[in-house]
């Protein structure tokens, strides 16, 4: 007979392949996770550690906070777009310290969606604007 912690085991080792295929995550990101925790299969894993992956899993599926890292990414493309309109060579790192700074915030995870929307707009309109001014003056200078 299977004692508790077995039993729980067994069960959150069945969510988290559940949770793989309604993710739609490949056998190479699979391997990557659980790469992390230093092993190749999820029954090499403790309990606790499955339901904390299980747990991250499932949060990074629910739809608001897939769409709050969709505008996220959004942020980070148009800030480096930003800094290479402004002569500046971006890095992951000058990137986050940018939207952490625009955004008055300690990390990048605390910053709300509409936050980051907001962020994303005014940027990308930043960025439209220098190069309608770079538009004209090479066409000024042209003449």
């Amino acid at each position: 007979m299977a004692t508790l912690m077995e039993t729980e085991k067994n069960r959150l080792i069945r969510k988290f392949h559940t949770l793989l295929t309604r993710g739609g995550i490949s056998n190479e990101e699979k391997q990557a996770m659980l790469a992390s925790y230093g092993v190749t299969s999820s029954r090499e894993m403790n309990t606790y550690e499955l339901l904390e992956l299980c747990d991250r899993l499932s949060r990074s599926l629910s739809p608001r906070e897939q769409s709050r890292d969709k505008w996220l990414r959004r942020l980070m493309a148009i800030v480096g777009v930003y800094l290479k309109e402004t002569d500046h060579q971006p890095t992951a790192e000058m990137i986050g310290a940018v939207i952490r700074r625009a955004a008055k915030a300690e990390s990048l995870r605390t910053i709300p969606e509409d936050r980051l929307r907001s962020l994303y707009n005014a940027f990308n309109h930043r960025v439209k604007d220098l190069q309608r001014v770079d538009e004209i003056t090479a066409h000024l200078l042209t003449k």
